[in-house]
């Protein structure tokens, strides 16, 4: 394929590869999880709708955190409390330890550098002396303690790991991806995800280190040399609705950690207006009229990136939920929030429905972000029955976007000005 091995971590997430490959001869976790029954199969379950991948923290006892990944965040971070090991399952050469966490004051594999990072109440930092990712070993990766958070209340992740630029953190700490690259763990200073909008398919979708996949794209490739190094800026041409121009000349950067698509708020006031939408203050998004409009009235939405647009369709733009019980509210995925770069401009955050599809490069050497049509860009949702009534879909509801963090209903906090690899250990495991 691309000359890395698959490394199937859970059945229903976000596969993690290493190019070239570490792992070599492995079952697929679906296997696995059939062969030792269903105690520790539904434990991982409960983990399993959430884009996450296990990370490996400490150089004498092996720790696994869930973590999101987020590309416009760099550094690592994680509550503190006293570890505790129950109990442990190995795969893969990870280590599954419930109850667990880490106080870096008692951890003597971490040298504690008792930093503080004001802006956002972290309490301390440390640099850990190996941390993993499928095999892959960086040394000396930094990360910091968090003891205040808000925002992530009830995530099932422990934390983030971020993929931004060196640039953006404190005082120059590198990621744990520029770190597997200055290390010589991977062939390419690149990073790759393709998204699955089905969250009923067995595999949500892939992130490579290192590498890219062919075989999870379409047609050629699109590359956007980036404005600014920090969140993965690049320059975009035009946003437009229908025939509707809603601007031009304007920024945007590729989000992995948003499930919605944000845009400033004129911008985004202008776009709803054209698709005749109305504003709800509960959820921070646009209603529109999908009991009484056919679908073929909606118009598609254009984001114009160099030469090359990128369409949405109707029900690649649109989240429905409820039921014909409850009654079905159409929202549209585009959300209001003035984010400005750091030369003031303003600018969009295309999070996982842009990304759902369309196939993400980033290239941290060359600069540049690269797209290309997802495989995943002809899935649709089926809606009930009841709405536009003059289309033919039928059957099903298309569930809450889960897959992103708490953006869904707080539009302004889609990441914070902050350069983080995070690891919030915020809650315990239960037992087996």
């Amino acid at each position: 394929m691309f000359g890395a091995y698959s490394s199937h971590i859970f059945a229903d997430e976000l596969n993690v590869l290493i190019s070239p490959p570490i792992c070599r001869g492995v079952k697929p976790m679906i296997k696995f999880l059939e062969e030792e029954g269903t105690k520790i199969c539904n434990k991982i379950a409960i983990y399993s709708k959430k884009w996450k991948q296990p990370v490996n923290l400490s150089k004498t006892v092996v720790q696994v955190f869930h973590s999101q990944v987020q590309n416009p965040v760099v550094d690592i971070y994680m509550e503190g409390k006293k570890l505790e090991v129950v109990k442990e399952f190995k795969y893969l050469g990870l280590t599954w330890i419930n109850k667990m966490s880490l106080k870096p004051t008692i951890d003597k594999t971490l040298e504690n550098i008792q930093r503080t990072f004001s802006k956002l109440r972290w309490m301390k930092g440390g640099k850990i002396l190996s941390t993993e990712i499928n095999g892959a070993a960086v040394k000396n990766q930094t990360f910091a303690e968090c003891t205040y958070l808000v925002g992530m209340t009830g995530d099932i992740n422990d934390g983030i790991l971020g993929l931004a630029f060196p640039s953006l953190t404190k005082d120059g700490e590198k990621s744990f991806f520029y770190n597997m690259w200055s290390q010589g763990l991977i062939p390419q200073a690149i990073f790759s995800f393709y998204l699955n909008p089905d969250t009923n398919a067995t595999s949500g979708g892939e992130l490579i280190f290192g590498g890219a996949d062919p075989s999870k794209y379409t047609g050629s490739i699109t590359y956007i040399s980036v404005s600014i190094e920090g969140y993965w800026e690049f320059p975009m041409t035009s946003v437009s609705v229908g025939s509707t121009s809603i601007s031009s000349s304007t920024y945007a950067i590729a989000d992995r950690g948003t499930a919605l698509i944000v845009g400033p708020t004129a911008q985004v006031e202008s776009l709803s207006g054209a698709l005749d939408g109305t504003y709800d203050s509960n959820s921070q998004l646009y209603t529109v009229d999908c009991h009484t409009r056919s679908l073929s009235s909606f118009p598609n939405v254009t984001f114009t990136i160099g030469d090359t647009v990128f369409i949405l369709t109707p029900l690649q733009y649109l989240w429905i939920t409820g039921d014909q019980s409850t009654g079905c509210i159409c929202y549209s995925v585009f959300s209001p929030s003035d984010s400005s770069d750091s030369n003031g401009n303003l600018f969009w955050i295309l999070g996982d429905y842009f990304l759902y599809r369309y196939y993400s490069v980033f290239d941290i050497l060359n600069n540049r972000v690269d797209f290309a049509t997802s495989i995943s860009y002809d899935w649709m949702p089926t809606v009930d029955s009841s709405l536009f009534p003059t289309s033919s879909t039928t059957t099903e509801i298309s569930s809450i976007p889960n897959r992103g963090n708490s953006t869904v209903h707080r539009p302004a906090m889609h990441f914070s000005l902050f350069a983080l690899i995070v690891m919030v250990a915020t809650r315990y495991m239960n037992s087996f």
